[in-house]
């Protein structure tokens, strides 16, 4: 399973060492566990790991995520994002132990949804317990709902495979009251992008152009006289923590070839992505620095590598990997963050209290910033180096 890889034709892959793959992947493979329910092997990943020294050396244990009242061992949330992971990792290096470890998380989301097409986000416990009725999972709810789409149709568009289509298409969108939510807008453009560069039929192909379309635009007419697209129409302060509006904006000029996409992706580096970087970067822009994590990170390397891609201006590769430089020091505490030979990333700072924690998101989130940087040093887009953070 997993053995086929899709590539867009513009991509090239290089083969490199398991071991680089491996290490990538190490620590969130470490996190997950797998579970039988309803006649299937299910895996998924702890949300949460605490640091324990033992005979063996340091471990990180599972900790129940409770931030909200009980939520559960594992999200549609995270296990999304390392599905991204896995599947980008897959087509950059064509390995097979990623596009394995893909298929195994993959299991996760068929699970999660619904006779109805709805996903649930929490289980909450080893054996597989859905959480119906918490505040951060229930059916239907629009930030596990995007995750999944984003996750589902990335992995169709890597492996092709016809299941993954089908829970695509039985998905309930989220609803208009998402649009007024601009990172659920960004996250859905990104998985209609996915989408539209996968083999999906033309039909399929058609509808999910006209709804990229829609949500890029309304990207565009919430940002209008702003510097930058902000979270909620008519607010200015932004949560850099899940920004993919930059990022959405960068991947939409670029597929098409649109240069009202382009030109407020450009604005938005001059307008946030910068003082956010001569600011050492924030919670919330502009008025919260105080508590950072790698999801603060993650889609500003993206959104500035993919504008790179787009435009060939290397002051954009220039800012990426500045951008990057958050995980190996450059940050209010001086911490290297994250450790690409084990994938381990620490789950945040505040001033210069580092947390000792390391679970799913901020490791994830780190392995995708961390495939930016190596495409970007490598000058090949989409080639990975065995080598660490320069």
């Amino acid at each position: 399973m997993g053995k086929l890889i899709r590539s867009d034709a513009n991509q090239r892959l290089v083969r490199e060492p398991e071991e680089v793959v491996f290490r990538l992947l190490q620590h969130l493979e470490s996190l997950t566990w797998t579970f039988d329910a309803e006649g299937q092997r299910v895996s998924a990943i702890y949300v949460y790991a605490e640091p324990q020294h033992t005979d063996h050396g340091l471990v990180y244990a599972p900790v129940i995520a409770a931030d909200s009242g009980m939520e559960g061992l594992a999200c549609v949330d995270d296990v999304a994002r390392a599905v991204l992971l896995a599947s980008q990792l897959a087509e950059r290096t064509g390995d097979p132990h990623a596009a394995d470890v893909a298929h195994r998380w993959l299991t996760f989301l068929p699970y999660m949804q619904g006779p109805d097409g709805q996903f649930t986000n929490f289980v909450l416990d080893r054996t597989g317990r859905r959480n119906l009725s918490g505040a951060t999972s229930y059916p239907g709810g629009d930030w596990w709902t995007a995750r999944a789409l984003w996750a589902l149709a990335s992995a169709y568009r890597v492996f092709g495979e016809c299941d993954m289509l089908a829970s695509i298409e039985r998905t309930p969108l989220p609803t208009a009251r998402s649009s007024t939510d601009l990172k659920i807008v960004a996250i859905l453009a990104l998985a209609g992008l996915e989408l539209l560069r996968s083999p999906a039929p033309d039909t399929l192909r058609t509808l999910w152009r006209q709804r990229v379309h829609a949500w890029c635009d309304t990207l565009i007419a919430a940002a209008a006289s702003w510097p930058y697209v902000p979270d909620i129409a008519g607010t200015l302060p932004v949560a850099l923590w899940g920004y993919h509006q930059f990022h959405a904006l960068a991947e939409a000029a670029t597929f098409f070839d649109d240069a009202r996409y382009l030109a407020m992706a450009e604005r938005t580096v001059a307008g946030l992505v910068l003082p956010v970087l001569d600011g050492g970067f924030y919670y919330r822009y502009p008025d919260d620095r105080a508590a950072q994590c790698a999801y603060c990170v993650s889609p500003l390397v993206q959104g500035l590598a993919s504008l790179h891609r787009r435009t060939g201006n290397d002051e954009y590769r220039a800012l990426a990997l500045r951008a990057y430089a958050w995980f190996t020091g450059t940050n209010d505490a001086g911490a290297v963050m994250y450790d690409p030979a084990t994938g381990r990333c620490l789950d945040g700072l505040t001033g210069t209290e580092v947390s000792p924690n390391c679970g799913a998101e901020s490791s994830i989130e780190a392995g995708l910033a961390e495939l930016e940087r190596r495409a970007l040093l490598s000058g090949h887009g989409v080639a990975l180096s065995a080598a660490g953070p320069s």
